[in-house]
């Protein structure tokens, strides 16, 4: 439940969260097996949600690029997955970064 979500009465005072998958146990030909190489696209990632964007806890501000993060964990390791974009508004063109 997000700040905006009004299912509970005290949802405007809750904090933002983000639940953490756990990770499957690597399987070989999975897709499910962490590979540390920044494919996002890969069934370990795609199948979990990306947090909200990021913002400014003091300000309640964007910040200047845009950013969020896929997470999941396992016995060992937390993995973090993020994306940064950058929306240039001259040209309402978006760079990944």
């Amino acid at each position: 439940m997000t700040p905006a979500d009004n299912r509970h009465p005290y949802s405007s005072i809750y904090p933002r969260h983000y639940i953490a998958y756990r990770a499957p146990p690597a399987q070989a030909n999975s897709g499910l097996a962490i590979s540390i190489n920044g494919d996002l696209n890969k069934p370990f990632w795609t199948e979990v949600p990306w947090t909200d964007d990021f913002v400014d806890i003091e300000t309640n501000t964007a910040p200047k690029f845009r950013t969020a993060v896929k997470m999941r964990w396992d016995e060992e390791f937390l993995y973090v997955g993020k994306i940064k974009l950058l929306i240039l508004v001259s040209d309402s063109s978006a760079i990944l970064a």
